[in-house]
Formats: C-alpha cells, sequence, structure tokens
C-alpha cells in the first residue's frame, strides 16, 4: 500500500509529469514520421481510384444516351 501511495505521488509530481508528456511527443513524433509516407500514399491511391471510377461512371453515361 505504501509502494502504491509513493508511486502515486511521484506520478503527480509536475516535474515527473512534464517529463512523461515529453516522452509521449517524442515517440508520437517518431511514429508519425514512419507513418506519413504510407498517408501520403494511401491519399494518392483513393485518389487515382476515385478518378478512375469517375471515368467509367462518364463513359457508361456517354453509352447509354447514345443508344
Amino acid at each position: 500500500m505504501v509502494k502504491k501511495k509513493n508511486f502515486i505521488d511521484f506520478i503527480n509530481n509536475n516535474s515527473t509529469q512534464s517529463e512523461i508528456k515529453g516522452i509521449i511527443k517524442l515517440l508520437l513524433n517518431m511514429v508519425m514520421d514512419e507513418i506519413k509516407p504510407h498517408i501520403y500514399l494511401t491519399v494518392i491511391f483513393i485518389s487515382t481510384i476515385f478518378l478512375l471510377i469517375l471515368a467509367i461512371f462518364i463513359l457508361q453515361i456517354r453509352i447509354f444516351v447514345l443508344k
């Protein structure tokens, strides 16, 4: 019980909280740096698929109107 209270007091300390926040920010920045290229490729891929589907839709409308 005493160890638990000591740990809670340690975590509630302002300097400890700021250090934990700094570590978490550093980890999040590292993860985001690794994920960003994948996000860009995903956006490009989805945009390309959207344009292809739109082109197919337009071609189908033209075929329907001509018949």
